[in-house]
């Protein structure tokens, strides 16, 4: 404790334009909370009912998710095929029906018929159960479903069809993921710019207004950061809480945790074993519910069979018929500088294409914006940085380097065991680069890059000898994310719109 004590520190000052520093004691609702409620959620409203079902990357096995709730079933099971073992859930013949009645093929031409939209919409409750194969989804915890459960379930009762039912679920899907992101840029002490960014971004917000539960971890993730923007002395359960969040978290998403540790910054090595440990128990849960999962429900995605790729330490003519998380362990473990080579490669091989799925590619990686769009947005995002670095935060919470370093380290070799994880359970055996990696992966992880940012307010405003001068700083350089807000409030829907029907 004694070497952080004396740590070099910037100090703050907070603020808020609504009320100024009321909003640090609950007593205002901070301005980028009501734009975000009202803009976003107009967007999302609108992507809620222009982007026809299932249409999300994965939104049916995540619909088969949800639906399975209204019955109870929490854990899916494996039912034997021809092609082997696959997971599932027992669900509404009609809902299954109605989850797959507006996909298109894949393609440049995405347009559904009109008559495919009137069969969909005829579509009715069937009251008889089907197994419906939901590998991907059904070994994630279902409590992100939720919302979509009870939409579903609402919509049932009220006497919708099916179709119309997943519509209610999707639009209580978006209401969760409005009021946890809400609920994270009021907490928060510091970095409200750039959480406002990760919430307001094209791809979070198409996530967001759909069945697939990735809209909800990124919402839970931000909350979780701004708990832990938090003062212990004035919110002394705030990083326990924001733990318990996150362990529900990576009981979907595992290679994510360990995030986990970020709730133990600010560093002090006083009692550091002790609260590492008490962290750790976090950690339980998501071991749990995998090993459940491993037994219950996880089943490789089979194919044509193959022989091995060059980084194959057995027999050149083994065959495999599916990703082997056995074999390509020991591949890593034959190769152990492939287990950074091969994450570093693909993102600086795709970085392009990340980089687009990051900000938004929509339907099945299908739908992209144009160029200057994603050049907006990454603008927009350098200036929510140097927003969130210019900002105040409250005066007790310092930043120091050893912190920030921590921060960055988890979040690096989290990228990395997420890579691998995917290489593991989704490449084939020996490949020499990973498959399975898209951009929204990342949108998980980026915010709580935020806790490693410096933060400049009070320096800003001593040198300036104007106590506005990090407000007006942070304020100016917020403006352009809420303008490009804005302009998706219109533009996103119309894209969706516009290649659909």
């Amino acid at each position: 404790m004694n070497g952080i004590s004396k740590r070099f520190s910037i100090p703050h000052w907070r603020v808020s334009l609504a009320g100024a520093q009321a909003d640090q004691r609950g007593g205002a609702i901070n301005w980028l909370v009501l734009v975000f409620l009202l803009v976003c959620g107009l967007t999302g409203l609108r992507l809620v009912y222009l982007t026809p079902m299932g249409q999300v990357a994965d939104e049916p096995s995540h619909i088969a998710r949800a639906a399975a709730l209204t019955r109870g079933i929490v854990i899916g099971r494996k039912v034997q095929f021809n092609i082997g073992k696959v997971a599932g859930v027992m669900v509404d013949q009609g809902l299954v029906d109605a989850s797959n009645a507006e996909l298109v093929p894949p393609g440049l031409n995405v347009h559904i018929p009109p008559a495919q939209r009137k069969s969909a919409q005829a579509i009715k409750w069937a009251n008889k159960l089907w197994f419906d194969g939901a590998s991907g989804s059904v070994e994630y915890l279902p409590i992100f479903y939720i919302p979509g459960s009870l939409g579903i379930g609402i919509g049932h009762l009220i006497g919708q069809s099916p179709l119309q039912a997943l519509y209610t679920g999707r639009l209580l899907m978006l209401l969760g993921f409005l009021l946890m992101g809400g609920y994270a840029l009021q907490v928060a002490r510091f970095g409200r710019p750039l959480l406002f960014v990760f919430l307001a971004l094209p791809m979070t917000l198409s996530l967001g207004a759909s069945f697939n539960q990735d809209g909800m971890l990124i919402a839970a993730c931000a909350l979780c950061v701004a708990l832990l923007t938090q003062e212990a002395a004035t919110a002394p359960k705030a990083r326990w809480i924001a733990a318990a969040i996150f362990a529900a978290v990576i009981c979907s998403k595992p290679p994510y945790g360990l995030l986990l540790f970020c709730a133990l910054i600010p560093l002090q090595w006083r009692g550091l074993g002790r609260r590492f440990l008490l962290m750790s128990l976090f950690a339980i849960p998501s071991i749990m519910w995998v090993l459940v999962m491993l037994r219950t429900s996880f089943t490789p995605s089979w194919g044509a069979s193959y022989h091995p790729g060059p980084l194959w330490p057995g027999k050149a003519s083994d065959v495999f018929t599916a990703p082997d998380a056995a074999a390509n362990a020991r591949v890593l473990f034959a190769h152990p500088l492939q287990m950074i080579l091969l994450p570093y490669n693909y993102i600086i091989i795709d970085s392009t294409a990340l980089i687009h799925e990051f900000f938004g590619t929509f339907g099945w990686l299908t739908i992209v914006m144009p160029d200057h769009v994603y050049h907006w947005w990454e603008a927009v995002l350098a200036a929510a940085v140097l927003a969130s670095i210019a900002g105040a935060n409250a005066r007790s919470l310092s930043w120091h380097v050893i912190d920030a370093l921590g921060i960055l380290g988890l979040a690096v070799v989290t990228v990395i065991l997420m890579e691998l994880s995917l290489y593991v359970s989704w490449t084939h055996v020996g490949a020499a680069t990973i498959s399975g990696v898209q951009g929204r992966y990342f949108l998980e992880i980026m915010p709580f890059l935020i806790l490693a940012l410096p933060r400049c307010g009070g320096w800003i405003n001593r040198v300036t000898q104007w106590r506005y001068s990090a407000l007006s700083l942070e304020t100016a350089l917020t403006l352009p994310a809420v303008a490009i807000a804005i302009y998706d409030m219109f533009y996103l829907p119309n894209l969706i719109y516009s290649r659909f029907s």
